[in-house]
Formats: C-alpha cells, sequence, structure tokens
C-alpha cells in the first residue's frame, strides 16, 4: 500500500507560471487586498444591494405617483382626453361590472360612458411591487357616483394597477377594479 503524500501530483499549466519568486509577491497582493470593494472615486463606496433597491424603487413611486394623480385629476376635472394619456396604447381595463376592455379605443368608451356620473375620487396605495420596467400597485379607491335623484353615494372597492415605464413616463397597463361596497 502507498502512502498518500508519496503519490504524483499534477500541477495545471497555469500555475507552473506562479512558481518561484512570485509566490511571495502575489501572496502578499492578495492579502493586502480589501474585502469590500470601493468606487472609482476615492472615498466612494459601492452602495449595497439593498441601498441601490431602495433607490430604484423610490425612483419607481416617483412616476408612479404622478401617474395616479393624472389618472384622478382626469377624473376629478372630467377632461377625457388626460385621463386617456394615463394609459398605455394596449391598456386592459377590467371594471367590476363588465367584462375587460382592450386597447384605448375600448376603454375611452368605458370612460365616456361613467365619467360623467362620478364625482370626486380618491385613490390609497396598499402594496407595491416592481421590476424592469413594470410595477404593480394593489390598494383601494374611493369615489363619489351621481344617482339619478342627484344624490351622492360613495363607493369604495380594491384596485389593482399594473404600470409600464415607457420612456420617461409611466402608464397604466393593466387595470382590475373590485366591486365597490357603498359607504
Amino acid at each position: 500500500m502507498k502512502d498518500r503524500l508519496s503519490l504524483p501530483m499534477t500541477i495545471p499549466r497555469w500555475a507552473k507560471r506562479f512558481s518561484g519568486p512570485q509566490v511571495p509577491l502575489l501572496v502578499f497582493v492578495l492579502a493586502a487586498m480589501p474585502f469590500s470593494l470601493y468606487g472609482q472615486t476615492p472615498g466612494q463606496r459601492i452602495p449595497s444591494r439593498e441601498r441601490v433597491h431602495a433607490e430604484f424603487i423610490n425612483n419607481i413611486m416617483g412616476g408612479i405617483n404622478e401617474a395616479r394623480t393624472d389618472w384622478m385629476e382626469g377624473i376629478e376635472a372630467d377632461d377625457l382626453d388626460s385621463l386617456m394619456e394615463t394609459y398605455a396604447d394596449d391598456a386592459t381595463v377590467i371594471p367590476f361590472d363588465g367584462g375587460p376592455l382592450y386597447g384605448k379605443d375600448a376603454i375611452r368608451t368605458y370612460w365616456e360612458e361613467v365619467l360623467p356620473g362620478i364625482g370626486g375620487i380618491q385613490s390609497g396605495l396598499g402594496d407595491m411591487e416592481a421590476s424592469g420596467q413594470m410595477a404593480m400597485v394593489a390598494g383601494t379607491y374611493s369615489l363619489g357616483r351621481r344617482q339619478e335623484n342627484g344624490a351622492v353615494v360613495r363607493e369604495t372597492g380594491g384596485i389593482l394597477t399594473v404600470f409600464v415605464q415607457r420612456g420617461r413616463d409611466w402608464l397604466i397597463r393593466a387595470q382590475v377594479f373590485g366591486a365597490p361596497t357603498a359607504g
């Protein structure tokens, strides 16, 4: 039985280049390297993954909040053209009282019908997730719906909105409204 230490050892070709007097220098250089990375500007650390993610989400939230505000202002002002600018060309809307509406033409027809009967809208943010150029926002909406007798009934419900980034703008790509409850 042969002793393990006496077995021939094969040294890879690339490792043979680092033999002799170069080995102590290589060990010194590797030992002197810091364990954390630094940016190219002296004194600047590369931000942590958590910080980069937080800044990413913060930037997206700014764009989404602007789009949500434009959407609500379009409804409040009964401004159909302004409201339609918040939707992507290939948007889908699923109102609580009907089937899916595909594309801006179908969405415009829907809002033309219901917009005159809506007075004041609020939208609350419950949850948000983003990846790349897409974000999903779940929350609530509350609006006043004018009845035939002129009375305004407050309705609240859930809303799920998917936003996409097109250029610098965030647009509504999909919107699903939950059944409202009168309040």
